[in-house]
């Protein structure tokens, strides 16, 4: 990975990209030993390799990681694994949320967790979209009501 040990700004336009873009084993570190400020309408590019746990694209800052309405864009290689974790970033401080990910927000089967505190991480998790976990339950209930149906049935025969 590259190392910066100045005071680093994004402006907006600007991207902020750790490894080689879409290409899945160019996961990469990009450290700052200083703060990176991402300005509204700057883009992180992050990789995740879907398959392999924790592999993806960080930004590691050990000073102050101003990123609120900083654009997150993600690139997918492998294929989904439930569960899975990625670190994207470390910092000393964090100040705000990336446009649109709101703390524990899910968006293309990823749920966001900004940490807290100081030296705290972002992650990304891997999990079911609420429309899967939604048709899952809709086809418990359905087997539950044709088995009391059933069983009621039986009991009525005898």
């Amino acid at each position: 990975g590259f190392i910066v040990s100045t005071k680093t700004t994004v402006e907006s336009g600007g991207n902020v990209s750790p490894g080689n873009p879409g290409v899945d084993s160019g996961a990469g570190t990009l450290t700052f030993t200083g703060d990176l400020e991402t300005k509204t309408g700057s883009t992180w590019l992050i990789d995740l390799v879907q398959n392999e746990n924790g592999k993806s694209d960080r930004v590691a800052v050990s000073g102050n990681l101003p990123i609120a309405g900083s654009i997150l864009d993600l690139n997918f290689a492998g294929s989904f694994t439930n569960g899975h974790v990625y670190t994207i970033a470390s910092y000393g401080t964090l100040v705000g949320e990336f446009d649109g990910w709101a703390q524990d927000a899910v968006i293309s089967n990823y749920r966001i967790d900004y940490g807290s505190g100081p030296n705290g991480v972002i992650t990304l998790t891997a999990v079911p979209e609420p429309e899967t976990v939604g048709a899952l339950l809709l086809a418990l209930l359905a087997l539950y009501g044709a088995h009391s149906y059933r069983r009621q049935r039986e009991l009525q025969s005898l």
